[in-house]
């Protein structure tokens, strides 16, 4: 709070100018805050696409134009390479381009790590240590006494910031301490984003390799991407429209077949099922007369 406090004051001077380092949903939600205090803010991401943990270059293209429309400069493919002031105050921001850029006030959203510290056994075995300290299907390390879960965690290659897996790895540790069978698997689920005025919702990685169907509405703010893999929704992406994530969310979880709903299957629901799907092949038999 005392953080937040320090940003308003900043807000109540004329126009002041914020850097905002890092567009993932914390930067983007900083920046929209910044801005809608009446101040003049710069939005800087390393990455070509905004949040890009989460969503696709055309998604991005959507959001990027929603932030700007609010008056928020956004730069993508930058990297800082220092903050300037004196006295504790932010002064400019330089790039490693070699550009500066001069700011009253520098806000980080860049994420998190893993602290990557040796983790010290009393000289006996070592924990092992990579991206995170790595664990197995039961949360255990390389040390038997030894169990992690949470931020500081590497499993089969992924570390985490989102709180959901953290509370699967909670509950199957739970059960393992209680001598119950239990294991950790990266679980599906729906991660649903606010980004200014667009609904985003994402499932499973939306930029892994299989099919992709996909529905481009840039005029209405929408956008839709199924990924497909052995005929099954294998991960998805919905902006602004957001209201048949569910039943994309179920036909990914049962892992549906989706034969029958392949050819409108990026219009939603209603498209897919009764009434509505004999109404578009009729659309579209008479369009082909």
């Amino acid at each position: 709070m005392a953080d937040v406090e320090r940003m308003l004051g900043y807000c109540g001077k004329k126009r002041a100018r914020a850097i905002v380092i890092g567009a993932g949903l914390l930067g983007i939600e900083a920046a929209v805050g910044l801005a809608s205090r009446n101040m003049n803010v710069t939005l800087l991401h390393r990455n070509p696409v905004l949040m890009n943990r989460q969503i696709d270059a055309k998604a991005s293209g959507l959001i990027k134009a929603e932030l700007e429309e609010r008056g928020i400069e956004v730069i993508t493919g930058v990297d800082v390479q220092s903050v300037n002031g004196e006295n504790g105050k932010a002064q400019s921001v330089s790039l490693a381009s070699g550009h500066y850029m001069p700011a009253d006030l520098v806000v980080f959203a860049t994420g998190i790590a893993p602290v990557t510290l040796p983790v010290i056994n009393n000289g006996g075995p070592q924990v092992r240590v990579n991206r995170g300290i790595v664990v197995n299907h039961h949360m255990q390390t390389a040390v038997d006494s030894i169990d992690a879960l949470g931020e500081c965690i590497e499993f089969e290659g992924n570390t985490y910031g989102l709180v959901a897996p953290i509370w699967q790895q909670a509950a199957v540790l739970a059960d393992v301490l209680s001598g119950k069978q239990a294991t950790y698997s990266e679980p599906v689920y729906v991660t649903k984003l606010k980004v200014s005025d667009l609904d985003v919702h994402a499932m499973g990685d939306i930029n892994s390799d299989g099919e992709s169907l996909s529905l481009y509405a840039p005029q209405q703010g929408v956008y839709r991407r199924i990924i497909l893999r052995d005929n099954r929704i294998h991960a998805a992406l919905l902006v602004g429209d957001v209201q048949d994530s569910q039943w994309y969310f179920e036909l990914m979880q049962q892992q549906t077949e989706i034969n029958e709903l392949r050819a409108t299957l990026a219009f939603g629901k209603a498209f897919g099922e009764g009434e509505n799907q004999q109404t578009l092949e009729k659309s579209r038999l008479h369009s082909a007369a």
